[in-house]
């Protein structure tokens, strides 16, 4: 079975052109600004909306670009983190190549111990380890994990596509 934000069987182009209106439309949708856009009666729009099942095809719609948006999110973390771990070891290896030829009289030793101690902190953080370690009593709720937001969006989508098939989702339904 197609997805269900996808245009159905029968769905003509004008009704379909609404949905995708609508649908696009975001937190802010109504089938009333859709109406007034295409210049068509609000009665109408409320037809297409309750026959096509609208509410339900966004709400699936809706958790899907949320779930692609997650993933998009991991996607760029995991490369930031990979270039901050890059650049850590470039700025190590460059504080270990000064200590090698070490002056005390263009350079502190304690400028060096700070320049390493930093470039370590960058290289901890982009590898998702804590700067510091603190001993705390009783479990801080640190919210979901990624995968644990996927399996719940995994979830939202499939009862969204309960739904959408509960109320007739091929589109062959009578006329509401």
């Amino acid at each position: 079975m197609a997805d269900p934000w996808e245009r159905r069987d029968g769905e003509g182009d004008e009704a379909w052109q609404a949905f995708q209106m609508y649908r696009d439309m975001g937190l802010t949708r109504s089938t009333a600004k859709v109406g007034k856009e295409l210049v068509k009666s609000r009665d109408l729009m409320l037809r297409w909306s309750a026959h096509w099942d609208w509410v339900a095809r966004v709400q699936a719609w809706d958790v899907e670009q949320d779930r692609v948006w997650v993933l998009e999110q991991k996607a760029a973390r995991r490369a930031m983190a990979r270039r901050h771990v890059s650049i850590a070891g470039q700025f190590q290896a460059a504080v270990v190549e000064r200590l090698k030829t070490f002056d005390s009289r263009t350079m502190k030793a304690r400028d060096l111990a700070l320049l390493m101690d930093t470039a370590a902190k960058l290289e901890r953080a982009a590898l998702g380890e804590p700067d510091q370690r603190v001993q705390v009593s009783g479990q801080l709720d640190t919210g979901l994990t990624d995968e644990e937001r996927l399996a719940r969006l995994d979830a939202l989508q499939r009862e969204a596509q309960r739904r959408v098939e509960e109320a007739g989702g091929d589109g062959d339904d009578a006329s509401a």
